[in-house]
């Protein structure tokens, strides 16, 4: 065991570490604050992010959660449309109930 302690000590002394937990919850903490106390949809976000898009169509900002990010990504593709909208609402829906 220590053998293999001592061997990744080495090996990520030269290379990158791949995967933490300190990095998931970086993300989450960056992407979505508020990833425990919404069940897929954050109102307030989507509501800011409507009312901003309003007064400056030039830059527009999203209000997707993390789990909205993840659905598009996997199961979609990229590009702004209501029909990807509507289809990513309904995985984010079924994804927070699994």
């Amino acid at each position: 065991m220590l053998g293999l302690w001592l061997a990744g000590i080495f090996l990520f002394a030269f290379l990158p570490v791949p995967f933490s937990a300190v990095m998931v919850l970086a993300v989450i903490a960056a992407e979505d604050q508020k990833f425990t106390e919404h069940a897929g949809f954050d109102m307030a976000a989507i509501r800011a992010a409507l009312a901003h898009n309003e007064r400056d169509g030039a830059r527009v900002r999203g209000g997707s959660t993390l789990t909205q990010q993840m659905v598009k990504n996997l199961f979609l593709w990229d590009g702004r449309s209501w029909l990807r909208k509507g289809l990513e609402a309904g995985i984010t829906v079924g994804v927070e109930l699994v």
